[in-house]
């Protein structure tokens, strides 16, 4: 029995355009890949595959609003600034003591704001741990930065 050899060429089909069809008919079978349905495999297929490399590449992005910016940028210039003067220029400053804890405290007071409210992934017991000491450092800070002011001023 001679083998039956169709050559494609001579009829007015297209090689290209017939792989096409083949492939867009192989896409719709979904007992082509049968790899995936073997007990204990960890094959994936390649769009399995580039979707979890996605979803491991993707970074938790967290769009804070412009004025929160602004904040957290004037809250990091007055801390370096006032660190800075208190710990080389003025080292004995009461007053620069009491100004640097209560900038600390409030800054405290805004990353606890920002991790509480923008923050989107809250899952872990750590996340909750590190926002329960902010708001008790902001606290802490707050009060004693304050009532050192105040002291100083005659108020207290």
């Amino acid at each position: 029995m001679a083998k039956s050899y169709v050559n494609h060429y001579k009829n007015n089909e297209d090689p290209y355009a017939r792989q096409e069809r083949a492939k867009q008919k192989a896409k719709g079978n979904p007992n082509k890949n049968v790899h995936q349905k073997k007990k204990n495999s960890n094959y994936q297929g390649a769009v399995m595959a580039k979707m979890l490399a996605d979803k491991l590449d993707k970074k938790e992005k967290v769009d804070l609003p412009l004025w929160l910016k602004i904040t957290i940028g004037v809250m990091l210039v007055a801390v370096l600034t006032v660190l800075t003067l208190r710990l080389a220029v003025y080292k004995d400053s009461l007053p620069l003591s009491y100004l640097s804890s209560l900038l600390l405290g409030a800054t405290c007071a805004v990353l606890f704001y920002t991790r509480r409210f923008f923050h989107k992934k809250k899952d872990s017991r750590l996340y909750g741990v590190i926002t329960i000491v902010l708001a008790v450092m902001a606290v802490i800070y707050i009060f004693s930065g304050a009532m050192g002011l105040l002291h100083l001023a005659g108020l207290f």
